[in-house]
């Protein structure tokens, strides 16, 4: 008869059971442990990556931002446009959750950004901030390229003025000149803030003597008895009184070589006489002128024309000495249209504006172009065409940001007969 096995030591393999249940504490434990441990890993890593979105499409994102931006083109030349765009993390668009802003140029709420004029290739700044939390943002750059201009081409711009004067006006079209000694390449000098005209003829530049720019010593022009030749200039309420003086102009890449024109208000004036300060206040200086210059490039060739050439008017004077005369002067010393004296693209002029917005930008940048129907860039659209008389009722001829406007000069051919005309589309 067999008899069954004795028990196993209890007491051994309670300790075994005691050691493994342990054991097996200690793992779940040390589980749990490490699963804390990564779970508050992961939350660092979420926070880390919270406070920098990183981008892989070429998109700049800001500090806190919980989109990221992109502008389509990302590259533009001055005064084309770019559309900037703001994309949740979940690709919803965020655009009008922010509020843009630029660097330099102008955009508008819609993020529609219109790049300045650069004179070397620049890289601008889109911003775009969360309007629930200003300390969110996300930014972009964009590559502006300067404008390669034809020679017939000038830049112009829509602005408020030289620095300093006072804004009694509206905003004014303005350009930069270059007058320089006849005959010289080297005794020049370029003045900004010439404003333009298309109710006047000529060149007429404010001596650095009275606040302007114009400190080169230009020859003065001569009447028939070597008498000086001095010009009373109605402008606006008033007048402009100065010599006229002859120079050599650059217009963008057009010349006029000899030209007559004005110099307003220099230190060695003559005396205004009472004929020509009747006109109204004198505007010989840069508070009243409001700019360094005028440009006078309306449709006729001279400002006064064969009127003054045969009968004295209180436009031109023959200053002997300390008194000054009206004096007839013949039209090729009158101030001249220096668009009409250019070799070529000398039958009129162009301006071109862009479109401003509602709530535009300080300046707005745009072209004055030489010459119509002479060049690919100067076609003449099928706009209207009004044909003017021999004179300019109103004082000028009206343009508008956003238009484009054409202005023929007398006598000159173009592809819609001679002028003077004017036509605007």
């Amino acid at each position: 008869m067999s008899h069954p096995l004795p028990p196993r030591d209890p007491t051994g393999l309670r300790m075994k059971s005691i050691a493994a249940a342990a054991l097996n504490r200690m793992t779940v434990f040390l589980t749990k442990l490490a699963g804390i441990l990564l779970i508050v890993g992961g939350a660092s890593l979420t926070i880390a990556c919270s406070d920098h979105i990183s981008d892989h499409s070429g998109t700049s994102s800001g500090i806190g931002a919980a989109f990221q931006v992109s502008c389509s083109p990302s590259s533009v030349t001055a005064r084309q446009t770019s559309h900037c765009s703001a994309h949740a993390r979940n690709g919803r668009d965020a655009g009008s959750t922010v509020t843009w802003s630029t660097s330099a140029g102008h955009i508008d709420s819609t993020g529609r950004f219109t790049a300045p004029s650069v004179s070397n290739p620049t890289a601008v700044t889109i911003t775009a901030t969360a309007q629930q939390d200003r300390a969110h943002s996300s930014a972009v750059a964009v590559r502006i390229d300067p404008i390669v201009l034809a020679y017939n081409v000038l830049p112009i711009t829509v602005d408020g003025g030289p620095p300093g004067t006072p804004r009694t006006v509206g905003d004014g079209l303005f350009t930069s000149v270059q007058v320089c000694m006849p005959g010289s390449s080297t005794q020049c000098q370029t003045i900004d803030h010439v404003l333009i005209d298309t109710g006047s003829v000529g060149l007429r530049l404010l001596s650095a003597a009275r606040g302007g720019e114009l400190s080169l010593p230009l020859p003065r022009q001569a009447t028939a008895d070597s008498h000086s030749l001095v010009e009373c200039f109605p402008w606006m309420d008033g007048f402009a009184w100065g010599p006229v003086a002859v120079a050599d102009l650059y217009l963008g890449g057009e010349t006029a070589s000899s030209i007559p024109i004005q110099i307003i208000a220099p230190a060695d004036a003559p005396a205004i006489p009472r004929s020509c300060s009747d006109a109204g206040h004198d505007t010989g200086d840069l508070s009243s002128l409001g700019a360094h210059g005028i440009l006078g490039i309306g449709p006729f060739l001279q400002d006064c024309g064969e009127t003054c050439s045969q009968q004295a008017y209180d436009l031109y004077y023959a200053c002997p000495g300390a008194t000054c005369v009206a004096t007839a002067v013949s039209t090729a010393q009158q101030l001249q249209n220096p668009v009409a004296l250019f070799a070529n693209d000398n039958n009129g002029v162009i301006v071109d504006l862009p479109a401003m917005p509602d709530a535009g930008p300080a300046t707005i940048s745009g072209s004055l172009i030489f010459g119509i129907g002479t060049q690919d860039n100067n076609t003449l659209s099928d706009a209207p065409v009004v044909y003017l008389g021999g004179s300019l009722a109103g004082g000028g001829i009206p343009f508008f940001s956003g238009r484009t406007l054409y202005v023929a000069i007398e006598h000159q051919s173009t592809p819609a007969g001679k002028g003077p005309y004017w036509a605007m589309h």
